[in-house]
Parts: structure tokens; sequence; C-alpha cells
């Protein structure tokens, strides 16, 4: 009987999201025109599948790639781990947890307002190295002081916020820089660029869900390790480039 309230609740809120998903696919149907050529030719799987593999093989496409999706993955790690790791492990109210999981995103809100008026003056090749450092140092910080047995909030809040700063400036230039090359292809080149991160970040939330043993630990080494795969990447591949 206790349960039949949130059964409701559950099947009211997917009645919800059908209701406004039916709405919004007849507007669609209804009101908004084609906007392709009309003698453009329909992209079939053989042919995006074709371009997803011309763009892995291109180091243009691929270096900037690999430096974005471990900069991501460290990203998605926090997200998806942060709520057990924090409030089971470091027994934080959820309210708590909310105001700190808040005050990381601040890094995001300020890394990307500095990045974008940095990026004129700096150039995207050393907007995404400044980034890469800094992801770099903060999960190395945040790793070490889980693994030294350091099981205050801040251990885990103020190395976060300095890593999702360096995000902000890692992602949106490395896209721009995997972008920028394949003009005729950029639809296929970014529809890339934002399925890998979610594939990929499914498996590292299930992951980081089974290993999940009541401290911070397993969440902190796989930032670390993405904030170490981000600076290799950018080191090894990404700064080969040539950066106008």
């Amino acid at each position: 009987m206790a349960g039949r309230p949130l059964l409701f609740r559950f099947l009211a809120l997917a009645a919800f999201l059908v209701t406004v998903a039916l709405a919004l696919w007849l507007a669609v149907m209804l009101g908004l025109p084609e906007t392709a050529p009309a003698g453009r030719q329909p992209m079939a799987v053989r042919r995006i599948a074709a371009s997803y593999a011309l763009l892995l093989s291109d180091r243009r496409f691929a270096a900037p790639l690999s430096v974005m999706l471990c900069a991501q993955m460290g990203i998605i790690a926090f997200v998806s781990s942060s709520a057990l790791a924090m409030v089971q492990a470091l027994k934080l109210t959820p309210t708590a947890f909310s105001l700190l999981f808040a005050t990381v995103m601040l890094g995001q809100i300020s890394g990307g307002y500095a990045g974008s008026r940095l990026v004129h003056h700096l150039g995207i090749a050393r907007m995404v190295r400044i980034g890469t450092a800094l992801g770099l140092g903060a999960g190395v910080v945040l790793g070490t002081l889980a693994w030294a047995g350091v099981s205050h909030w801040s251990a885990v809040v103020l190395p976060m916020l300095v890593y999702i700063f360096g995000c902000a400036f890692v992602i949106p230039n490395a896209t721009a820089a995997a972008l920028s090359p394949f003009p005729q292809i950029a639809g296929i080149a970014s529809s890339l660029l934002g399925v890998l991160p979610f594939g990929l970040g499914a498996v590292v939330s299930a992951v980081l869900g089974v290993t999940f043993d009541g401290t911070t630990r397993p969440m902190t080494l796989a930032i670390a390790i993405f904030g170490l795969g981000a600076f290799v990447a950018e080191r090894a591949f990404f700064r080969k480039l040539p950066h106008g």
C-alpha cells in the first residue's frame, strides 16, 4: 500500500512527459517547415558510418576528441557518484550536498566566463594546455586526499571546483578544434562528439556504482585517472596538431 502513492506519482510524471512530447511532435509536424535544400540527398546509414570512420581515423578529429573525452569522463564520474560518495561516505545531509554540488558547478560557470575572454588572447591550443594542467593538478590532489583518509567535504569540493574550472577551458576549445577542419560534415562530427561522451559515461557510471565501497576513493581515483588521461592526450596528440 505504501508504494502506491509513489507509483501514482511516477505514472503521472510519465503521462505528463508523453503529453509534452506529443505536443512538441505535433508542433514540429504542423508548424516547422523543412529547412534542408530540396535537392539534398537523404543521409544513409552507410554514409554516416563511413563519415564516422573517416573522422575517427583523422588525427585532427581524434586528438581533440581524446582530450575532451577524458575531461568529460572526470565530470561524469563526479556527477554520477558524488551523491553516494558525499552523502553516505561523508555523512552530509541532502541539503548540504546540494549546496556543495552547486558550489562545484560554479567552476563551470566561472571557467566558461573566463575562457570566453581569454581564448581571444591565448588561442585554442594554450587554453586546452592550461585546462588539462589544471585538471591534472586538481585530480591528483583530489585522489591523494581521499586515499590519505581525509574525509572532509572540502577535500572533494575544492579540488573538484578547480577540475571543472579547467574543463571549461578544455571542452569548448577541444570541440572547436575537432569541428573546424570538417565544415562539410560538421553535423555528423558534432553528433559523434555528443554520443561518445554519453555512451562512455554510462559505462563509467556503472563501474563506479559497482565499485563503490562506502568511501570517496573510487570516485576520486577515477577523476584523477581521467585528469591524467586528458593531460597526456594533450601533450602526446593535441599539441602536435597545427593550430592556426
